[in-house]
């Protein structure tokens, strides 16, 4: 307690320059935070627009094509040894094949995710035309 009758906690402190005044303490947050908050939007942004214009390597569409084929249609599956060589030529890892990072890459993969759903016979046939053993594209899957 104080002489004056106060409890101590209310006292002011006894050196008042000691505590800044909020304004200033707002001035440090902003001169601080701000930066930062304008470097997490330009990162975020210029990496959304970097992976929608990145087109993947050539060999990498025709993996996860087939590969997505292989899950969805009954009777098909890849062809392990034509899909080792093609991955090796290509540089293509399990990452890229399953993760599907580029934006481009995983919109196609549920576009076609969507066709073989809505007419499987169709999708299906076509996909083993492409990718089968005659197919104009590297033979990625087999019946059976």
């Amino acid at each position: 307690m104080t002489a004056a009758g106060q409890p101590a906690l209310l006292a002011p402190p006894a050196d008042a320059s000691a505590r800044r005044p909020a304004s200033e303490r707002f001035g440090l947050a902003y001169r601080i935070g701000l930066p930062i908050a304008l470097w997490v939007l330009f990162a975020n942004g210029a990496t959304h627009y970097r992976d929608r214009h990145i087109v993947p390597a050539a060999g990498l569409r025709e993996a996860v094509e087939a590969e997505v084929a292989s899950r969805l249609c009954p009777g098909l599956r890849l062809d392990e040894a034509s899909f080792r060589i093609q991955a090796q030529a290509h540089g293509i890892n399990h990452s890229d094949l399953y993760q599907k990072r580029s934006a481009w890459l995983r919109k196609d993969a549920d576009a076609l995710e969507r066709e073989l759903r809505a007419d499987p016979d169709t999708g299906c046939r076509h996909m083993l035309d492409l990718y089968g053993g005659d197919g104009t594209a590297p033979h990625l899957l087999t019946h059976g």
